[in-house]
């Protein structure tokens, strides 16, 4: 990381008015290269994360987890991201005050994870929605978008690494998602990553032109 934190530094530094290039063509390539840095330094944390996760070094911190408290969190963070795109976030009401037992933290990386992507291909005036519902063998947390979909047969293949949704998305409505998103493509491997080592499964359905929606589930007792 000392390199990628090496660059950012001078980019930082370039960036400020004493250093800063008297071209707007010049500001533009201090921007690009401070991004850049950015991004990269994201794509090998989440690299860290998922190398981890499956090699089984990363522990839970198991707790008693609030799912309404989980998804204000979730909705907090992205609160602005979603206005200023013109999307609805919400979290859909259920009755019961629902709980589970699981890493807080890591619980929520998923969740953001997955609501970040629903955002990034939700067009203005769509919604995401945050759901959630139990039974007697475990609690199913739900993150729904009425972006364009993802085509049948790419959704055996959404969790895999490197593989962006973007693109089967951008295949159907590109002219509404722009340049679609900037995500490392592992985002959705380290929700996968994550509620396996809670036992659990993650799955996603969509209807093309329609909805998406990626369903979480984590049984009520763990496999010994």
């Amino acid at each position: 990381m000392t390199p990628l934190t090496a660059i950012r530094g001078y980019a930082e530094t370039l960036g400020l008015p004493q250093f800063t290039p008297a071209t707007a063509e010049g500001q533009r390539a201090v921007k690009v290269i401070h991004e850049e840095g950015t991004r990269i330094e994201r794509l090998v944390q989440d690299l860290l994360d998922l190398a981890r996760f499956e090699a089984g070094g990363l522990s839970l911190s198991l707790e008693n987890v609030a799912v309404d408290e989980l998804f204000e969190r979730v909705v907090d963070r992205h609160a602005q991201a979603a206005a200023d795109k013109g999307v609805t976030l919400m979290i859909d009401p259920h009755d019961e005050d629902i709980r589970l037992v699981g890493d807080p933290h890591r619980l929520e990386q998923a969740v953001q994870n997955l609501a970040a992507n629903a955002l990034r291909h939700t067009p203005p005036g769509g919604a995401v929605r945050l759901g959630a519902s139990q039974d007697a063998r475990g609690v199913t947390l739900t993150v729904t978008d009425t972006g364009i979909g993802i085509p049948a047969e790419h959704l055996p293949h959404v969790f895999d690494r490197f593989y962006k949704a973007d693109q089967s998305r951008l295949q159907l409505g590109r002219r509404s998602l722009g340049e679609g998103g900037s995500g490392s493509g592992l985002g959705l491997s380290i929700v996968k990553a994550i509620v396996e080592r809670h036992g659990g499964r993650v799955s996603a359905r969509s209807v093309p032109g329609q909805q998406t929606a990626f369903e979480i589930w984590i049984p009520s007792q763990w496999p010994s």
